[in-house]
């Protein structure tokens, strides 16, 4: 994964997939959720559907290669996500940030609202 360091939408894709909160007992979701990755990457990144599907491709290929070390998808998913809060995941913190700054006022202001109310305990899930 590290060879993405600098690669902002494909750490976008790993965050998504490292967050999915569907438990075992519903199979993770794993193959539905590369569908709403899929979206989510178009709508933030202005991709083309082909251009998502290729980050989606390279997402499972990893993602199954990571799999196939452990099947503990909830080790794998904490620390994709513990990487991904430190040094790794960088990028996407740098152009998320810019990404606001050139936002209008009213993203800025839900961003905002967002992030006060998950410092303060609340689910954040939209």
């Amino acid at each position: 994964m590290s060879r993405h360091s600098s690669n902002e939408i494909m750490l976008d894709a790993f965050i998504q997939w490292a967050s999915n909160p569907t438990s075992m007992s519903a199979g993770y979701g794993l193959e539905e959720n590369y569908s709403l990755i899929a979206s989510n990457l178009q709508d933030r990144y202005g991709l083309s559907s082909s251009q998502a599907s290729d980050y989606i491709d390279g997402l499972r290929h990893d993602c199954e290669h990571i799999l196939e070390a452990t099947n503990d998808v909830y080790q794998v998913r904490s620390e994709l996500l513990k990487h991904l809060q430190g040094e790794l995941g960088e990028q996407w913190r740098k152009g998320t940030r810019q990404r606001l700054r050139e936002a209008p006022i009213e993203v800025r202001r839900a961003g905002t609202l967002i992030c006060a109310l998950a410092e303060r305990g609340y689910s954040t899930s939209i």
